[in-house]
């Protein structure tokens, strides 16, 4: 709807990207209305992954906005020129994506154009631009006329092809559109005229990817399934969501068999991912389990915000060119082992992993730390939380930090690691999560045996009144639909439903729940005074399975591959086969692990006798 320019700017005195709204739109007042939502909409946002905007405004009757100059083609230019993007480019770009369209969703905007032209690319970061076509969630006046579709056919997402509401999974469809477009080359729906291509959108199924890219694992279809659903119910809930779902899916633990021939790899691969199940699987809060991928060369992606981790292994195509011998059926797990621990403070006590690192609460001197998780170095930075500090969360464009003394829920910025707002959440708040829906941030308050849900568009906690649940809370774990709360107290968990914030189940689990993880259709529940560790299934809200693991299990995670359980008693880290809930290999030893989570390629183990945080590689 514009024309853009290359300028300099006379008082900033540098080269901006200028552009203005034609002479002879100027005077359509829908037009006008559109330009002047979108300055002040891109104003507001303040992301190294989204085109900074210097100024707005009008001169002599012309509309203008003057944006930072990108000096790079976008993504569709490179595209036409190379054709489809290797899969670690294609990672690096969509991780980065995905983190300006949470911090836009965060803000309460929605894109609703983003596709290849509006991704602007230099040679070290990718930029999304032109947000001429957000609209404030909740906003029902429409500033387009009626029955002219916004947005671009090829990325629009069924609901907005039928008028209805736009909310980010509106964002998520168009940006699972432009990861199948980069890796493909194609769009999803490549039809001979627009009509078609929209009632592509509307009724046909997603294509796979591995039919025209049967280099990558078949995982990936799994993620453009999920992402490209018709109901955005059945997507992911968050942009991010789906970098993290996509590199996951990119993602094997591979490694050389001592069993099979030189150059052939072995790949741990779940029975139940032998074929492509027949509705979306991916959503948010279930961990993917790729396939085995058919070409040579399988690239492990690991996210962390923009950085990109990539392991190359290389299969030998032997036998005088023949398909390469079968890999073991079966092998032992590697040995896990633990990095040299890293300094972080004084008693930490919750560790989380987010864009920009690896982040610490010390409760012993009320400070969150941040480890360069590439480098395993403690950051320079450190924000002062005070009272306590209990637990961290990593999403919702923050890092949020619970602190017990004082009552508070503290909101960080993570590119700059300074404190955003303080909010009281309740009595003693301990746990704290990133929901996997709604983008809400849930704490709960062990002394008055409640849960709030704090938005994080407005760093208020929700009018409605706090949630009744069962004694001490002390963890919490997300799914799409629901909130899962471990009461350490009376050894029950309780399902909140994230729609109406009521608690529809509760059930015993063992004697002092104390952490929570989700894999596949189970919730695991690590039991602290029984040293066990049960499985739930979600779906009946039953105990299906109980490991006897021994020791005091203080936190739990899980991968693709595995749920691993810290021993605090003991001190060891140990694995559980995620569908036999077996203890698989050998323990690792760590020091006092207090909290531990997953992320760029590494189990993460806050110490907290020694105030070390230790690093164990999972790659």
């Amino acid at each position: 709807m514009g024309e853009v320019y290359l300028a300099r700017h006379r008082h900033l005195d540098r080269q901006v990207a200028l552009k203005i709204l034609p002479a002879g739109l100027a005077g359509d007042q829908g037009f006008r209305e559109r330009f002047v939502r979108e300055s002040r909409s891109a104003a507001a946002l303040h992301h190294p992954n989204i085109v900074t905007v210097y100024d707005a405004g009008e001169t002599d009757g012309v509309l203008y906005i003057a944006m930072q100059y990108i000096d790079g083609p976008d993504l569709s230019t490179v595209l036409h020129r190379d054709g489809p993007l290797p899969a670690a480019r294609c990672m690096l770009i969509l991780d980065q994506i995905a983190a300006a369209l949470e911090a836009a969703h965060a803000r309460g905007l929605i894109h609703r154009d983003v596709k290849p032209g509006n991704v602007l690319l230099d040679t070290e970061r990718a930029y999304l631009t032109d947000f001429g076509l957000t609209k404030p969630v909740g906003v029902n006046t429409a500033v387009t006329s009626p029955g002219v579709l916004v947005g671009t056919v090829d990325y629009v997402a069924p609901e907005q092809i039928r008028g209805g509401a736009v909310d980010p999974r509106t964002d998520v469809y168009a940006l699972g559109c432009l990861m199948y477009r980069a890796l493909t080359g194609t769009p999803p729906f490549p039809r001979d005229n627009e009509m078609a291509v929209l009632h592509a959108h509307l009724y046909d199924e997603p294509p796979r990817v591995t039919d025209l890219r049967p280099d990558l694992p078949p995982a990936i279809d799994d993620v453009i399934w999920t992402a490209l659903a018709k109901d955005p119910e059945d997507r992911f809930g968050s942009a991010t969501a789906v970098s993290v779902a996509a590199n996951h899916a990119m993602t094997r633990r591979i490694r050389a068999s001592a069993e099979a021939p030189t150059g052939v790899v072995s790949h741990e691969v779940a029975p139940e991912t032998a074929s492509r199940p027949s509705g979306p699987t991916a959503r948010l809060g279930r961990t993917l389990i790729p396939g085995l991928p058919s070409a040579g060369v399988a690239a492990a992606l690991v996210l962390l915000g923009a950085a990109v981790v990539i392991v190359l292994v290389v299969t030998s195509q032997g036998n005088g060119g023949g398909a390469p011998p079968a890999p073991t059926a079966s092998l032992a797990p590697a040995d896990l082992e633990a990095a040299p621990p890293t300094r972080v403070g004084y008693l930490p006590s919750g560790v989380a992993v987010g864009l920009g690192g690896i982040y610490v609460a010390n409760e012993g001197d009320g400070t969150l730390r941040r480890v360069d998780a590439i480098k395993g170095r403690l950051d320079s930075m450190k924000t002062i939380i005070g009272g306590g500090p209990a637990a961290v969360a990593a999403g919702a464009d923050g890092v949020w930090v619970t602190s017990r003394h004082t009552n508070m829920l503290t909101r960080v910025d993570p590119r700059t690691m300074s404190v955003v707002a303080r909010i009281p959440v309740g009595s003693m708040p301990g746990a704290v999560a990133i929901g996997n829906h709604d983008y809400a941030v849930w704490v709960a308050n062990e002394k008055d045996a409640t849960v709030v849900r704090v938005n994080p568009r407005t760093n208020t906690v929700d009018p409605a009144k706090p949630i009744a649940v069962g004694r001490a809370p002390h963890a919490i774990a997300t799914t799409p639909g629901a909130v899962f709360v471990a009461n350490r107290s009376d050894g029950t968990v309780d399902r909140i439903d994230v729609r109406s914030r009521r608690v529809t189940a509760s059930f015993k689990t063992g004697k002092r729940p104390t952490a929570l993880t989700v894999s596949g259709k189970f919730l695991w529940v690590a039991n602290a005074g029984d040293g066990s560790v049960a499985r739930i299934d979600m779906h009946s809200s039953k105990v299906v399975g109980r490991t006897h693991v021994g020791g005091q299990p203080s936190a739990l995670v899980s991968t693709d591959s595995y749920v691993y359980v810290a021993d605090r008693k003991r001190q060891q880290v140990k694995r559980l086969n995620p569908v036999t809930g077996r203890l698989e290999g050998k323990a690792v030893r760590v020091r006092d692990p207090v909290a531990m989570r997953v992320g760029a390629g590494a189990l993460w183990i806050a110490n907290r006798a020694t105030g070390n945080l230790t690093r164990i590689g999972l790659l």
